[in-house]
């Protein structure tokens, strides 16, 4: 409420790289699909403004291990190849669990300037800008 209302009263475009589609998404894998669990996450985050919109890089497993060797930072504790492929599946499906939430899928996979001129496309027709 104190950085993204008032940023977002004043005209400013927020992005934000999380928000409670990826608690969702790492309780449902790491705590077996309970869905107690989902339901807490979900809970947690009820008076939480919903996004305008949401944009799902789907970048296959491989293709982000490599990207994470290539960053040079050491691995940290989500990093684990079996986790990353099980998240990779959810987010395939995300929407379902935000029915009503505007989420779109832009191929991850490909090279970088790709990818994010289609995420910028999202948003300006977001915003009404031509494209």
């Amino acid at each position: 409420e104190a950085e993204i209302v008032p940023n977002l009263l004043d005209g400013v475009t927020v992005l934000s790289d999380r928000y409670d589609h990826s608690s969702v998404a790492y309780q449902s894998v790491t705590g077996g699909g309970d869905p107690d669990a989902v339901a807490w996450v979900k809970e947690l985050n009820r008076h939480a403004r919903r996004p305008d919109l949401t944009i799902v890089l789907d970048v296959p497993p491989e293709v982000a291990a490599q990207r994470r060797i290539e960053r040079g930072r050491g691995r940290e504790i989500y990093d684990d190849d079996d986790l990353q492929v099980q998240l990779a599946k959810f987010y395939l499906s995300i929407e379902d669990h935000f029915p009503g939430d505007r989420i779109v899928h832009v191929d991850g996979g490909r090279p970088v300037e790709e990818v994010a001129a289609d995420v910028m496309q999202h948003v300006r027709v977001l915003r009404g800008e031509s494209v």
